[in-house]
């Protein structure tokens, strides 16, 4: 008898680390074969299954409020979808700027200029960004045609830590390749 991966038991749509998301208006260009772009960005068990991706096509991700991100995974596939991932692409960032501030964050449309700051490796990106530089916007970025549809399983975006002055008690955001921690100081409790 042929045994069964675990995988296929345990993989079904479930998030790896369920990330606390910043507020964001998530849209895509891309076709839905089921689920909506924002499933894939909200923290639980949601995906979004995009059809047809062709070069230019984009998954946007416009915070509410510009963001010190400390770091960003993207995750394509599935079991259920092992082929249907991100192939060629990349993930791109528009910073906020003294000058631009105010009408990128009040335009609902507006990101200003983006920079590539990572590519897709077997349907993955993960990379660490520069705390001191805000971020309006994340894009991902179909570069090229592909045959495969792109199953957005997770996407997680960890915020920068922001030191709290003149504070009895301060939260801290510990990251260990995985699931966020929050460890109260001084206290030695965890949440």
């Amino acid at each position: 008898m042929d045994q069964v991966p675990w995988s296929l038991f345990f993989d079904k749509y479930d998030h790896k680390y369920r990330g606390l998301n910043p507020p964001a208006n998530v849209t895509s260009s891309l076709a839905s074969n089921r689920g909506e772009p924002e499933d894939a960005y909200n923290k639980g068990s949601g995906y979004f299954w995009a059809m047809d991706p062709k070069g230019d096509d984009y998954f946007l991700i416009k915070f509410h409020t510009a963001t010190a991100v400390q770091h960003v995974f993207v995750d394509t596939g599935s079991y259920q979808a092992g082929n249907d991932l991100l192939n060629d692409g990349v993930l791109q960032a528009s910073f906020e700027s003294a000058e631009e501030s105010e009408a990128q964050l009040s335009s609902s449309d507006s990101c200003g200029n983006f920079e590539t700051i990572g590519s897709f490796d077997g349907g993955k990106a993960s990379l660490s960004l520069d705390e001191s530089k805000k971020v309006i916007c994340l894009r991902i970025l179909v570069t090229q045609n592909q045959q495969a549809w792109i199953f957005f399983r997770e996407i997680d975006v960890w915020q920068a830590v922001q030191r709290v002055t003149g504070a009895k008690r301060s939260r801290v955001r510990i990251v260990r390749d995985g699931p966020q921690k929050l460890i109260s100081r001084g206290t030695g409790t965890q949440n």
